[in-house]
This record gives C-alpha cells, structure tokens and sequence, in this order.
C-alpha cells in the first residue's frame, strides 16, 4: 500500500501492545510503561481473522494472534520474530501465530522471546513468499518498521535489488 519496510511488517498482538504503550507513556515510563502494556493486552487479548492470499496462489483464512511479513529476523527492540529470515534471499516469511487457547500464551510467548518460536509447530505457520494480499477483521492498525498506519487492507510485494546501498 505504497509503504516501504526493509524488515518486518505485520499487526496484531505486537501492535496492539504498541498502541496501549503509547496510551500509558503520558503516566509510565521506560520498560515498566512496556511491561505494564503487555500485561493488560494479554488479558484483553483479541484474535483477528485474517483472508491472506498468498503468491496468488494459496488463500488462508485464520484466526490469528499476530501476522508479520518478514525479510529481517527480528523486530519490536530485537525480539526474534523469524531467524530464518534473510535480506538477501529474495523472499519474505509470513509468519502467523495462530488463534490458541489462553494457557498456551505464557508458553509460547516465551519461546518468541528466546527465538525458539518455530518450535511451536501448533500455533505457528511460516510461509515463504514474494507478494502476499491481506484484509482483517475487525480493522486494525499496522506496523511497518515499527511506523503504525490503519491498514484494513493491504497488500504487499518483495522488490528484489529494490534498495542500493553505498559503503
């Protein structure tokens, strides 16, 4: 949707946490404003389903907790989101962690933040791809590189060699 990100796009859990945070920082600072976010999220949590169309291929329709198109490995302050990920390889990785019982959370955020998330094979469904097509509900804001837009809708493309760098 006309927004570039080099490493990681996505919506769900992880913004919604974002959004709260930025809420609280007019009454909490530093890591505890995060900490306190990421508490009250969880137990307000709410999964979104996603229709995703994949390399206009392969469709999905999934409750999830969190989605993310990958081309770097981690996100949010360096939590590892998809250590598989390459900038170079000419793919993305969407990664989607997928609607699962409350209990379960605790565990497998955990596992997130130790870069062990592809481990949980239930609730994680990894997909490489070039382009992937993209509408939620209900309606949420997105991340791009960290940046949050309203994007219902989206869609989204791997530009190969679409970035020069000079050293």
């Amino acid at each position: 949707n006309e927004k570039r990100s080099l490493n990681v796009a996505g919506t769900g859990f992880d913004v919604d946490i974002l959004l709260l945070e930025s809420k609280l920082r007019k009454f909490l600072s530093g890591s505890f404003c995060y900490y306190t976010a990421l508490i009250i999220t969880l137990f307000t949590l709410q999964f979104r389903n996603f229709t995703i169309k994949i390399d206009d291929k392969t469709e999905i329709s999934e409750d999830c907790l969190i989605m993310s198109l990958a081309n770097g490995k981690y996100f949010g302050g360096g939590m590892p989101i998809s250590l598989d990920s390459r900038l170079d390889d000419g793919v993305m990785d969407l990664i989607l962690i997928t609607k699962l019982p409350f209990y379960h959370i605790p565990r497998v955020l955990i596992k997130f933040m130790k870069g062990r998330l592809q481990e949980e094979t239930r609730f994680v469904k990894t997909y490489r791809c070039k382009k992937v097509e993209c509408s939620v509900k209900p309606e949420v804001q997105m991340q791009t590189d960290g940046e949050i837009h309203f994007m219902p809708s989206f869609k989204a493309e791997l530009i190969e060699n679409g970035l020069t760098v000079f050293y």
